[in-house]
């Protein structure tokens, strides 16, 4: 039992990496609740990733579930490490990602899998070092991320283009939209299990309902990990624990310029090795 526990931590390490709580100019929290309780690990997705272009941040939600869900996932999560990196474009970044869900789907096929109609809603954000009101957003279909601060709640555009691996059917990739983003703003970003968990009675969970709320009762709330945590426990209360579908919840903000912001600058070590500085990034 305790063999099988460490392959499956180590299976969602491989699938969401554990991310420092203040990272590359951003503060970032996140909770990932899988609907299947053994398993912990689903078809939901999240990262960070610095570059010489500013910082981009993924999540996303893997049409269906299981072990086809999880692999897709991570492939999605590969191609956005290294693209977010080296592609200066966000379009880039994006295009990418859908070649990505082409390519596995066609692999999966030719295995045996019956893979070949999976895609993935997602939303995909740039922060810019030389943009700091605001944010660069590619939506693929997903749920609208919201914008929130000590006085209120607004709602960033919605999922106007296709998912990942079906951009073909609406004529090309989501456009890219630039949208203000205060610097004491926080960014928060959720999948359908959030939106759709249900009560007994079949309501679904209020979610700008309860955060209006939460920065009613208490400004403080809007930190990351305080927001995180809210979400959390009212999509727990209000289902009574029981998820019908994988649920995470983000949360992410800009750090001010006198907060510590680890994994901003080159590696160590970077000039001795011959490394740029554009190079230097984790």
């Amino acid at each position: 039992m305790l063999r099988m526990q460490d392959i499956l931590e180590t299976s969602v390490r491989a699938v969401l990496r554990p991310l420092p709580a203040r990272w590359a100019g951003l503060e970032q929290a996140g909770a990932y609740l899988a609907a299947d309780v053994e398993a912990q690990v689903g078809g939901d997705f999240y990262d960070i990733q610095p570059s010489p272009y500013g910082t981009r941040v993924l999540v996303g939600d893997v049409q269906g579930k299981g072990l086809g869900a999880v692999e897709a996932a991570a492939a999605l999560l590969g191609t956005f490490r290294e693209a977010g990196y080296h592609e200066e474009d966000l379009g880039t970044v994006a295009e990418r990602l859908e070649i990505r869900m082409l390519r596995h789907r066609v692999h999966t096929t030719a295995i045996g899998q019956e893979d070949g109609d999976r895609f993935a809603t997602a939303v995909l954000v740039a922060f810019s070092r030389g943009a700091p009101g605001v944010v660069d957003v590619i939506n693929f279909g997903h749920e609208a991320p919201l914008a929130i601060d000590p006085h209120g709640v607004r709602e960033l555009p919605d999922g106007d283009g296709a998912p990942i691996g079906l951009c073909d059917l609406t004529g090309g990739l989501p456009p890219t939209r630039r949208v203000p983003l205060a610097p004491e703003e926080t960014l928060l970003l959720v999948t359908d299990g959030v939106t759709e968990a249900r009560n007994r009675k079949g309501e679904f969970y209020d979610l700008q309902g309860d955060v209006a709320a939460a920065m009613a009762a208490d400004p403080g709330c809007a930190a990351p990990r305080l927001l995180v945590r809210r979400i959390r426990d009212g999509v727990l209360r209000h289902s009574g624990r029981r998820l019908t579908d994988d649920t995470t919840i983000y949360a992410v903000r800009r750090l001010l310029d006198s907060e510590e912001s680890p994994g901003t600058g080159p590696l160590p070590g970077a000039r001795e090795r011959g490394l740029s500085e554009k190079e230097g990034y984790f």
